[in-house]
C-alpha cells in the first residue's frame, strides 16, 4: 500500500506540470457492492466451491485525452480489505485477500461528461489467506495470477468529480493451490480442467480527474 501511494503522489506531481490533454485520475470505491459478485473454484477432485467477494479498491489512472473526447491511458488498482465469503461446501471462516491490477484502457468522454471505456489487464493477481476449514474439501489457493478484460461506464458531473462502474473478467493461468493434511491436491492451475477459477466483479467508484484540455 505504501508503494502504491508513493507512485500515486509521483504521478499526481507530474500531472500538475503536464501540458493540456494529460489527465491524472485517482479513485476510491467498493468491489462487489451487492455482496453477490461470484467467484468459483473447481478443485482438483472436481468439487466446486462458490464464493461471494468484496473489497475496497483505490486506483490511479494516467491518460491522454484528445480534443474530440477520445482517450487512452494506463491504470493501477489496489483492492484492499478483501473477503471471500464461502457460499457452498465450507461453513467456517472466510478467506481474506488483496488484489493488484495493472491495465491499459481506451475510451471516450462526451461533452456532457458521459464516458465509456474498454481495457486489458496486463496483470491481475490475488494474494489470498485461507480461512479455517473443517470438511473434506481440503483444497485452498494462496495466490492467483493472470490477465483479463474490463468494460466501464461513468459520468463526470463536475470538472473534478466522476462516478464510474467497471466490470472486470480475469483469467488465471498461474498461482499456488495447497492441500490440507490428508489431501492430495496438485499445485498446477488448470490441470486436466481442474484447479480452475471463474471470476468476474464490479468496481463501483468515485474518481477525481485533474488536468486535460482547457
Amino acid at each position: 500500500m505504501r508503494n502504491f501511494l508513493t507512485a500515486a503522489l509521483m504521478v499526481l506531481g507530474i500531472s500538475m506540470t503536464a501540458h493540456a490533454g494529460f489527465v491524472v485520475e485517482p479513485a476510491v470505491g467498493v468491489q462487489g457492492i451487492t455482496g453477490q459478485t461470484q467467484f468459483e473454484y473447481k478443485f482438483a477432485n472436481n468439487t466446486t466451491q462458490k464464493y461471494t467477494q468484496q473489497s475496497y479498491p483505490v486506483s490511479l489512472t494516467f491518460k491522454y485525452q484528445t480534443a474530440n473526447g477520445f482517450w487512452y491511458g494506463v491504470r493501477a488498482d489496489d483492492y484492499l480489505g478483501g473477503t471471500f465469503s464461502k457460499v457452498t461446501n465450507y461453513t467456517t471462516a472466510n478467506d481474506t485477500f488483496t488484489r493488484l491490477v495493472a491495465s491499459a484502457q481506451i475510451g471516450y468522454e462526451s461533452a456532457k461528461g458521459i464516458r465509456a471505456w474498454v481495457g486489458y489487464d496486463a496483470v491481475n493477481q490475488i494474494t489470498n489467506t485461507p480461512g479455517t476449514t473443517s470438511n473434506n474439501n481440503n483444497y485452498e489457493f494462496t495466490s492467483l495470477s493472470g490477465t483479463g478484460y474490463q468494460v466501464g461506464l461513468g459520468w463526470k458531473f463536475h470538472s473534478h468529480v466522476a462516478v464510474n462502474a467497471m466490470y472486470d473478467v480475469p483469467t488465471y493461468t498461474g498461482g499456488t493451490v495447497t492441500a490440507k493434511t490428508g489431501s492430495s491436491a496438485t499445485n498446477t492451475i488448470g490441470t486436466n480442467g481442474y484447479n480452475t477459477f471463474t471470476d468476474g466483479y464490479w468496481n463501483i467508484n468515485v474518481s477525481f480527474p485533474f488536468g486535460g484540455s482547457k
